[in-house]
């Protein structure tokens, strides 16, 4: 290695003899990070990463809340559409008078047997049926009556209940 003197001092490569880009002065005070900014950089990181985990965390819990939401509505749809099939049935067979509160529903109260049709899978669904006058809006003596399903999910974290309302009509 030759050193050539100088405002800069400069060194040669033992391999090429030609000039290397660093000159010696460079070289003193390139000497790598030091134990405080490391140290500095650790706690930074470990504070981003505290952050992080928390705002996962919550989104998880949110996950679980949007689940049960999801199933508890697709529970109350599914008995929706049972009542609304036996409501056609009835309705085609009995006419629209044929329709009381104790035939409109198919589904056996919780606690009995219950067909494929009527399981809810983890959520609790109920049903109940409004035939008094006027219930629809339309004035009273219409040829109206409204259904209503509520479905809660199995723990009963949702709060209230999921409610599905369908009026029937004699048309």
């Amino acid at each position: 290695m030759q050193i050539t003197e100088g405002k800069k001092r400069e060194f040669f490569s033992t391999y090429s003899l030609q000039r290397t880009a660093y000159s010696l002065s460079r070289v003193r005070y390139a000497r790598g990070v030091t134990l405080i900014e490391l140290i500095v950089f650790i706690v930074i990181v470990a504070i981003v990463v505290v952050v992080l985990a928390q705002a996962f965390s919550g989104t998880g819990r949110g996950m679980a809340t949007g689940k049960m939401l999801t199933a508890a509505t697709q529970a109350g749809q599914q008995r929706m559409e049972v009542i609304l099939a036996q409501v056609r049935y009835l309705r085609s067979t009995a006419g629209f008078s044929g329709i009381t509160a104790s035939n409109y529903d198919p589904c056996p109260p919780v606690g009995s047997w219950a067909n494929q049709s009527c399981l809810s899978g983890s959520s609790t669904v109920t049903s109940s049926v409004d035939f008094s006058s006027n219930v629809c809006g339309a004035g009273a003596g219409t040829n109206c009556f409204q259904v209503t399903v509520s479905a809660t999910d199995a723990t009963a974290s949702l709060g209230s209940p999921v409610k599905l309302i369908y009026q029937v009509w004699n048309y």
